[in-house]
């Protein structure tokens, strides 16, 4: 439930709108808020500020960081500094200047803050609070929190992207010609930037759900991008949002450890797409810079550009001595994802985008995976239990079709209980490449 911010002064105590931590084995949801503030109006006698009548950037208004049992949380307005006071049912709401400013021990850094972009027209609102009286006009702002996965030492982790970066652009497409899409309310020319990946998400329609990459953008027009390639469904009137690619240097730099050789450093291997990964280490140095690696212990060279990691896919990193905690702070998507599963046999390896709330018998999986009468033709999902190892599930046919639990990946180990997904998890799949959704809780939709 959103509630109404107060202007420079401790607020009246309100129902606490933010998602009670939860624990889902490495994937913790600490909290989120979603706030309603006013859109501000300067006193009679002065004229109102007047927002772009077309804005084409969409970013959430406050930046909101949770520590884990804190009675405090930080929100940043540029100059001025918002601090929620909790109690388990109630909080309050103040504004000051900078300082003070939150601490390093107080709240967790958030791996996105660098692509985190304030929303000017409401930053500059809030930030001469005390000389404006509120208006009738109010502004919502996007979910957003940030999430913690536990990377385990000498072992192989999981990793996900439960919370994602923020909205650039988001409307609906008035035109699609094959790859290419068009929203002549937006000029990607100037709302992006040159040499960095972008991930398009469609929301609604029959393609409800694609989440695609793309580098191009500008031809045939400054309001179309350009897809990789077609995506069967996509047509006009679907609504969109785009938003930039996190990267391994913005997520993982501070996280792992470095060394002078492959060896003895931490390596994140990330999905190709053909059922291999490309690895890729940080070798000391001031500072450390990152390399690749072919083997797990050669250096393959420098890396001289961002490598974008998108958010459908997970990735697999290889702790090699100290245990380490990652978190990923951003917005928290409110709809459905497909990804692309490739056949085969292949494992894929896949993030659970929603941050909480997913079970695997809430998914979308069944009836979207192959199932059989035996383990051994049936896909196979593959659950991280947090200790290096996995309990593995598939759907038995049946009346109706059921999931059960394989040790061997062809045994049948009887019928199973419900779980909760953690941030990522493999599926494997036996026959040809397919596209499977995940749906999100109804909750979701109330944010």
């Amino acid at each position: 439930m959103s509630r109404p911010a107060q202007n420079c002064r401790p607020a009246t105590p309100m129902p606490l709108p933010w998602l009670p931590p939860l624990s889902l084995q490495a994937n913790r949801l600490v909290g989120f808020i979603k706030l309603k503030t006013n859109a501000l109006q300067p006193k009679s006698g002065a004229a109102p500020a007047t927002p772009s009548p077309t804005p084409q950037k969409k970013s959430p208004i406050l930046k909101i960081f949770l520590a884990a049992g804190a009675q405090k949380a930080f929100l940043s307005l540029e100059a001025y500094v918002c601090t929620l006071h909790m109690s388990p049912t109630n909080m309050g709401l103040t504004l000051a200047k900078h300082p003070p400013n939150p601490t390093a021990n107080t709240i967790p850094k958030p791996i996105y803050s660098k692509i985190m972009k304030p929303l000017t027209y409401s930053i500059l609102a809030a930030a001469f609070a005390c000389g404006f009286a509120s208006a009738q006009v109010t502004a919502y702002t996007t979910p957003v929190g940030y999430t913690t996965q536990t990377l385990a030492a000498s072992t192989y982790n999981l990793v996900g992207f439960n919370v994602l970066t923020p909205t650039l652009a988001a409307g609906t497409l008035t035109g699609v010609s094959g790859a290419t899409l068009t929203d002549t309310n937006v000029n990607f020319t100037t709302l992006l930037t040159a040499g960095k990946t972008y991930v398009i998400d469609i929301t609604t329609g029959t393609a409800a759900g694609t989440v695609q990459e793309f580098v191009s953008w500008g031809t045939p027009d400054v309001n179309s991008i350009t897809l990789p390639s077609a995506v069967a469904g996509i047509a006009v009137g679907n609504s969109y949002a785009v938003r930039i690619a996190p990267t391994l240097q913005d997520i993982f730099t501070t996280v792992l450890s470095s060394s002078l050789s492959a060896g003895n450093a931490d390596i994140v291997w990330v999905p190709d797409g053909a059922g291999g990964y490309t690895k890729y280490w940080m070798k000391n140095g001031t500072p450390p810079v990152w390399h690749t690696t072919v083997t797990g212990s050669t250096d393959g060279g420098l890396v001289t550009g961002d490598v974008p990691l998108p958010y459908i896919d997970g990735v697999l990193v290889q702790k090699k001595l100290n245990a380490g905690t990652l978190v990923l702070s951003g917005e928290v998507k409110k709809t459905g994802s497909s990804a692309l599963i490739a056949g085969g046999g292949l494992y894929n390896l896949v993030s659970v985008v929603p941050p909480v709330g997913v079970t695997l018998f809430t998914s979308g999986l069944q009836g979207n995976i192959a199932s059989s009468l035996s383990a051994g033709n049936a896909d196979i999902v593959w659950v991280p239990d947090g200790a290096g190892n996995y309990a593995k599930y598939w759907l038995k046919n049946g009346t109706p079709t059921i999931w059960h639990t394989t040790v061997t990946g062809a045994s049948d180990t009887g019928l199973a209980t419900d779980v909760n997904l953690p941030a990522a998890i493999f599926i494997q799949r036996k026959g040809a490449s397919t596209v499977v959704p995940f749906t999100v809780p109804a909750s979701y939709s109330s944010l």
